[in-house]
């Protein structure tokens, strides 16, 4: 007797696993908010989510950031000026202090999630993550995905 039909059937959800499903913000639940800023990680943290899934780069310094590439996301930061970002800048050229006070991010809208609210702000640091995740349930689950790019893009 082969088992396929039974685990086909508890894969596809007819037998209860018994236990509530995990809810996770993923990016920050991008579509409530810019996915990977500020806003999103803050608001899903007060929002009281199972778990919080965002993505870190890290910059010439050494420091940790909320970025879901490895790179400055063309279609959803600008310069701090509000004007385009034309050409991909790898996170790892540029130290924490100039990629906060030369990007903004999160102000684009996202034709990916019409719905969700924009706020043009710098992009969160490890750091600021870490301070915001305070005020979270302690039983939250935090799920981070490191972004490294190598070589050329």
């Amino acid at each position: 007797m082969t088992l396929l039909p039974y685990l086909a059937a508890l894969g596809c959800g007819a037998f209860d696993a018994g236990a509530d499903p995990t809810i996770e913000a993923h990016r920050g639940a991008a579509g409530n908010w810019p996915q990977n800023s500020a806003l999103a990680m803050t608001e899903s943290i007060a929002a009281g989510y199972d778990g919080l899934e965002f993505d870190l780069a890290v910059s010439s310094d050494e420091q940790a950031l909320i970025s879901h590439d490895p790179w400055v996301h063309q279609e959803h930061c600008t310069w701090a000026d509000g004007s385009e970002i034309t050409e991909q800048l790898l996170i790892r050229d540029h130290t924490l202090a100039e990629l906060q006070a030369d990007f903004l991010c999160g102000g684009p809208l996202d034709p990916e999630f019409p719905d969700a609210q924009v706020l043009a702000e710098p992009m969160m640091s490890w750091e600021e993550l870490l301070v915001a995740l305070e005020d979270a349930e302690p039983d939250l689950l935090v799920h981070i995905d490191v972004k490294y790019e190598r070589g050329g893009l």
